[in-house]
């Protein structure tokens, strides 16, 4: 899933969503430049993923602050098994970004 994103600075482009790890699914924040190509000043190679649990978290909106900072707001499944996964075991999350 990708989050509509604000722009975080004229011309970037930033958009929240998941990625796969080893250890289940991590909020994922990338930024481009209006190029196309990802923006290395950001994170690592222009990416950035948070695992809050080791289990499955999604980020499914995304703010950008007057301070520049973004917020990332989604899920972070906190227990059970996958094969149990309902969302009555999910917390919701946040995360907070230099810009």
């Amino acid at each position: 899933m990708i989050a509509p994103a604000p722009a975080a600075t004229v011309g970037k482009i930033v958009v929240a969503g998941t990625t796969r790890s080893y250890r289940g699914e991590d909020f994922a924040l990338a930024r481009y430049n209006v190029n196309g190509s990802l923006d290395a000043s950001f994170g690592s190679g222009g990416k950035v993923t948070t695992d809050y649990t080791g289990d499955d978290d999604a980020a499914i909106a995304l703010v950008l602050q007057t301070d520049g900072k973004l917020v990332a707001a989604g899920g972070a499944k906190v227990g059970g098994s996958r094969s149990g996964y309902s969302r009555s075991s999910e917390d919701f999350a946040l995360a907070r970004y230099s810009g």
